[in-house]
């Protein structure tokens, strides 16, 4: 929206409190919204709707934006990719360092050694015989 002399506001950067597309009624933070979707993608999402899961549930994740608004965000940061990964991995540092500094000794390799990461897979390999399905071949 233009303000009275007719200037647009510039968008923020994600974790601004200001406007990312150019609104001055921006409700919620761009930066918790990546933070939101960065968390259902480690609790499995994987597209924009699965976002929806930390909506059910309030109390843990607060306010989450409506999918409308997630599309919207992720139109508007991909509308300027160089400027929105800057932004992001910025904003992804200093609540890396945060953390740490918070953990201090307690922090995993604070005395030097090193830091275990186990991560733990499994294969499902699912197979479907459909009745009267013939092979596909494209020319």
């Amino acid at each position: 929206m233009a303000d009275d002399a007719g200037h647009r506001p510039e968008p923020g950067p994600v974790g601004e409190s200001g406007p990312v597309a150019g609104t001055a009624r921006a409700v919620h933070d761009p930066g918790k919204i990546v933070a939101d979707l960065a968390a259902a993608v480690a609790l499995g999402g994987d597209c924009l709707a699965d976002i929806a899961v930390l909506r059910e549930q309030p109390e843990l994740a607060g306010p989450v934006a409506s999918d409308p608004v997630v599309s919207r965000l992720v139109s508007s940061l991909a509308g300027d990719l160089p400027r929105a990964l800057r932004a992001i991995r910025a904003a992804r540092a200093a609540a890396r360092e945060r953390a740490w500094a918070l953990a201090g000794d307690a922090a995993p390799g604070a005395d030097g050694g090193l830091v275990t990461i186990d991560l733990d897979a499994t294969i499902v390999i699912a197979h479907s015989e459909k009745q009267e399905a013939a092979p596909t071949c494209n020319r």
